[in-house]
């Protein structure tokens, strides 16, 4: 005889795709959105970022977003001049990102959203 089938647990999600909106910043910045990579991505002023913007206010490698393998996202400052937000509250470690958060970045500001 055949056993039942296990039920169904919880998603496996892996890593999802996320998007950073441009709220505020530099004129031609504003309203653009960016898409994350499948691995880390990072934020900054450098050309070889792999979100470039251009603002003297943040740093040439600002911060890093990391897929986990649950679906999530971990924000990490790279040690920036002026630090990194998630919702105006300046990070000091890995921080889990799910959806929703507002990032700044010096003098730009992000919507993080992840589908």
């Amino acid at each position: 005889a055949r056993r039942p089938a296990p039920p169904p647990g919880p998603p496996r999600g892996g890593p999802r795709s996320a998007t950073l909106e441009v709220v505020h910043g530099p004129p031609g910045l504003k309203g653009k959105t960016f898409s994350l990579l499948a691995g880390a991505t990072v934020l900054g002023r450098d050309p070889g970022a792999d979100v470039t913007v251009e603002s003297d206010r943040v740093s040439r490698r600002h911060c890093r977003f990391e897929p986990t393998e649950d679906g999530a996202y971990v924000l990490v400052d790279l040690g920036s001049s002026n630090g990194t937000l998630v919702n105006q509250s300046r990070i000091s470690g890995p921080r889990q990102l799910t959806g929703g958060e507002y990032i700044q970045a010096g003098d730009c500001l992000f919507l993080f959203s992840v589908s």
